[in-house]
């Protein structure tokens, strides 16, 4: 299963820089399956997809609060995340192969 969410950015070269030297690295270190992509020629519901990795089941969900915002480095990062996007919708997904 994964867990999405589309968004915009204001300033798109900040943002790429923001998650690929802090965020992505830090969530990473914490044991977190995250991707960012970026929206190709328009195909897409909004700039950016945040995709994190759930496991096999919806419990899994039940750590994230602590594993991504229980040290003060991924609480401010949760917090300039929050602030530089643009929220446009978000989805749990689970791979048809495995239905």
């Amino acid at each position: 299963m994964y867990h999405l969410e589309w968004f915009n950015v204001d300033d798109p070269r900040a943002a790429r820089q923001f998650f690929k030297e802090r965020f992505l690295p830090y969530f990473r270190r914490r044991g977190f399956d995250i991707w960012i992509y970026v929206t190709q020629h328009c195909l897409g519901p909004a700039q950016f997809t945040l995709i994190t990795g759930m496991g096999d089941k919806w419990g899994a969900i039940d750590g994230w609060a602590e594993m991504a915002e229980g040290e003060p480095e991924g609480r401010n990062l949760m917090d300039e995340y929050r602030r530089l996007r643009h929220y446009g919708g978000g989805a749990v997904v689970e791979n048809l192969d495995v239905l």
